[in-house]
Formats: C-alpha cells, sequence, structure tokens
C-alpha cells in the first residue's frame, strides 16, 4: 500500500483510532451490566485495510459496521447512528491523554439496552457518540471493554470472532502471555517482549492498521535498525493535533513469548511507545481474556 493511503487511512478514524494513541475514558463504566452468548458464538467479519469490520445492532436497529478496536477503552458511535437507533443522549466527558498533555473535552453518552453480535447479546453498554470524519462507512467502534465477561478470540485466518465463556490456562511465557495491569479497570490489552533485545511493551491495537507502530525516537535512543521507505513521511490526523510520521522497515528481531517475527514494517511517530496493529494480527488466532489479564496466540499456517 503507497505510503500516502497508509497515512490517510490513520487519520480517517480521527478519534476512535486514536484512543490507541492516548489514553482515553469517560466517566461511565465502559463494560456491558451482561452478556449472554448463543450456543456458537462465532460471529463472522470482514477485513478491510487490516481493519476487522463486524455487524451489529443496537436495540434492534441495523446492522450498522463497526470497527473492532482492542486499542480502545470505550466504545463509540456517530451521531446518525445514535440518531437512526434512537438513542437518548446524555451529557459526558470524556478524558484524554496525549503525549503526556491530559484534557477532558466534554461529549454526549448513552446506553445501549441490548448490543448484539452475531447471535450474542450485550446488555446495557455504553457508548460515546463521536463524528468520524471519513470513517469509509462506519457507524462506530467496539472498544475493548465490550468483551470483558468473556473470552474474545479474533479468528484472523478464519475471519471471524469466536465469544466464549471459560478462562485462558496460566500464562506459561510461550503461547500464553500475562497482561500488564493499568489504571483503568478494564484496561487495553498490553503484553510485554522484546526488539532488537531490548525490552518493549506493546499494546494489541486492532483499531490500528498497520503492522506495527514504534515511537519515532527508539531508534537512536536503543540502536535499532530502522530504514525508511522512500516517500515513506507523511502526516496523520488524531485527537492530539497532526503528527509527522515515517513508513519504513525495521531489521531486527521482534519476540513476545515464542512468537518472533524479523524484518518487519513499521511506522515511527510520537505519541505512542510500541504497538502490534491489524496487519499483524490477521495471520493469527489472538484470544483475549479480560477476567485473568491474559492473552493467547496461535498461527495456523506458516
Amino acid at each position: 500500500m503507497p505510503p500516502g493511503l497508509r497515512s490517510r487511512i490513520l487519520a480517517l478514524l480521527l478519534v476512535p483510532c486514536f484512543t490507541s494513541l492516548v489514553a482515553c475514558a469517560f466517566d461511565a463504566n465502559a463494560s456491558p451490566r451482561a452478556t449472554i452468548l448463543d450456543a456458537a458464538g462465532v460471529a463472522l467479519v470482514t477485513w478491510n485495510d487490516n481493519l476487522c469490520i463486524a455487524h451489529v445492532h443496537l436495540d434492534g436497529h441495523g446492522p450498522y459496521r463497526f470497527l473492532l478496536d482492542t486499542g480502545a477503552s470505550a466504545t463509540f458511535v456517530t451521531p446518525a447512528c445514535a440518531q437512526v437507533a434512537r438513542l437518548e443522549l446524555t451529557a459526558g466527558k470524556l478524558h484524554i491523554d496525549a503525549a503526556g498533555a491530559s484534557r477532558t473535552r466534554p461529549v454526549e453518552q448513552a446506553v445501549v439496552s441490548e448490543l448484539r453480535l452475531g447471535g450474542s447479546r450485550f446488555q446495557n453498554v455504553p457508548v460515546v457518540v463521536v463524528e468520524m470524519e471519513d470513517a469509509r462507512g462506519l457507524d462506530g467502534v467496539l472498544g475493548f471493554p465490550v468483551f470483558a465477561d468473556v473470552l474474545l478470540t479474533l479468528d484472523g485466518p478464519g475471519r471471524r470472532l469466536v465469544l466464549e465463556h471459560g478462562r485462558l490456562p496460566r500464562p506459561n511465557g510461550a503461547d500464553v502471555l500475562a497482561l500488564e495491569k493499568g489504571r483503568l479497570e478494564h484496561e487495553c490489552p498490553r503484553v510485554r517482549g522484546h526488539v532488537g533485545g531490548q525490552p518493549a511493551v506493546f499494546l494489541i491495537d486492532s483499531g490500528f492498521d498497520g503492522f506495527a507502530w514504534m515511537e519515532s525516537s527508539f531508534p537512536r535512543r536503543y540502536g535499532l535498525a530502522f530504514e525508511p521507505d522512500p516517500d515513506g513521511e507523511g502526516t496523520v490526523s488524531t485527537e492530539g493535533g497532526r503528527r509527522d510520521v515515517v513508513h519504513g522497515r525495521l531489521r531486527e528481531r521482534i519476540t513476545i513469548g515464542s512468537l518472533t517475527v524479523v524484518d518487519v514494517p513499521v511506522i515511527a511517530g510520537r505519541g505512542a511507545t510500541w504497538l502490534l496493529g491489524g496487519a499483524f494480527l490477521k495471520d493469527y488466532v489472538t484470544t483475549f481474556d479480560q477476567a485473568s489479564r491474559a492473552v493467547r496466540f496461535r498461527r495456523t499456517s506458516n
């Protein structure tokens, strides 16, 4: 994909995509009050430019196109979607921490009585209403807290979501890994690993369309071999303002438990440390267990 197009894709989801690059939370508890799974617990999804798109119903209205974003700590809907679904809006606040600068933004929020994904139902789901400029027909974003009470499996090769009750095995440092604990009750998933032998903490972010993101200062700070693409410079528009980015390849080994990748495409910019995005996740079967704070990676083919 041409660098300019990749930059535009990053800019599309203005607020939701950048919940990965800034810490966001709002006044309500972002998880549903109850989750009712159907027998199969499977929902088919589509991959659009490495982003996972699910079809959901809100209070019987829909289907709507929602981005599944494990890097979002809240669920978002567009004003148009909120109007059609007849959501009852109230005033709220979105707390944003961008590159160390905190601020609070007034927003409208609502509670969806029932959000349906496939045959599974999530009851009393808090949502934040935001504009999403040029969002390619998206009606909203499913944030990570929606799946707080279930095992969420993102099956990239199978192009499906699997929702189950239960728990992952205890972390073993190989395929089942502990997630980092953060300030929020349902913190977005972060896992420890290494890059070029240096310790790193990765946000697992299905709302980021690239393979990986790194802080632009890291190559110089840690002596990492980063090779920019020709004409790889670009900008992204975010809640924290416009950011300069550089597309390139990281000529280093990334290890996370028993998982190893070498020589990968990376976007370098300010505002986040390390991210693993949709271009990485689409090749893996990734299971998230929020209750046990664990994640499992499986690869079904070479």
